[in-house]
């Protein structure tokens, strides 16, 4: 929203909604798709401007796939996001 200042738990949520991307072990230049659920669960409140990720995906036989990703903040971990 413009001149709105996104909170920490809107960064962190935009983040975790990356990790199917960055994650993946197919090329994003030859393979698309569409991530149909995103969870996010924190176990504390995020704090600061700073987010990171640690993605990883996994893609079975028929083509459907799980990303997930462990959330940090400036302070260290905090919580975890899962996309299927």
């Amino acid at each position: 929203v413009a001149g709105e200042e996104t909170s920490p738990l809107q960064r962190m949520a935009v983040v975790g909604d990356s990790a199917n991307g960055i994650g993946s072990p197919l090329d994003i230049r030859r393979w698309l798709y569409v991530n149909t659920e995103l969870s996010v669960h924190v176990h504390r409140a995020p704090a600061g401007e700073w987010v990171g990720v640690r993605a990883s995906a996994v893609i079975g036989p028929s083509g459907l796939g799980t990303a997930t990703g462990l959330l940090f903040d400036e302070r260290g971990h905090v919580g975890r996001t899962t996309q299927g």
